[in-house]
């Protein structure tokens, strides 16, 4: 990367250079200058709205159904068993996708998903992320991970893309079961989808 900058300051001395590793243009300088500014100040400024509460971290993942990432969908319309709810869960490393309906989401509800659906099917994960619905952040879901020792973690609310594979695949369901509802019921579509 610092050959490509090095080399295009020097073919177009037009850029601009801010530090010894940037070098951008004249129309990027433009849009760039007001928004660097407001970051500036906002970094300056104690007690800033724009900081995190909860210091992002890694989620680098070095094997299969170790680490997954876990999310709520619904409501949707109800169907057989009043079911309006789905919970899904997805492995960082394989992209492995779990998920089931359910009426309502409780602690015991999650609880029966992770240990029939994640933890006899493939293991016990290392880490599960999840973000802060009450579901997830309750005392009774977090002495279940800790019994079994699976570290839990929770995408601030300020940066719910910390959990972006489960976003990203909760996007991807919604999307395909919005094309396909006008058939059938939503939890009939859903073996389909997935």
């Amino acid at each position: 990367m610092r050959e490509y900058v090095e080399t295009m300051s020097a073919l177009a001395p037009w850029h601009t250079r801010f530090s010894s590793n940037v070098t951008i243009g004249p129309p990027c300088v433009k849009m760039l200058r007001p928004t660097c500014k407001a970051a500036s100040h906002a970094r300056s400024t104690p007690g800033s709205k724009h900081q995190l509460m909860v210091p992002l971290t890694t989620a680098d993942c070095a094997w299969p159904f170790a680490q997954w990432g876990m999310d709520l969908l619904g409501p949707f319309p109800p169907v057989s068993g009043q079911r309006r709810f789905l919970i899904v869960g997805v492995d960082y490393f394989t992209k492995w996708l779990e998920a089931e309906p359910l009426a309502s989401i409780t602690e015991r509800q999650v609880e029966g998903f992770v240990w029939k659906n994640i933890i006899t099917r493939f293991d016990l994960p290392r880490l599960i992320i999840t973000d802060n619905e009450t579901q997830f952040n309750n005392a009774k879901f977090k002495a279940f991970c800790q019994s079994y020792r699976i570290q839990l973690k929770f995408s601030p609310v300020a940066h719910p893309q910390t959990n972006g594979l489960a976003e990203v695949t909760n996007r991807a369901i919604l999307e395909r079961l919005k094309k396909r509802i006008f058939e059938t019921s939503w939890v009939e579509e859903l073996p389909s989808v997935l």
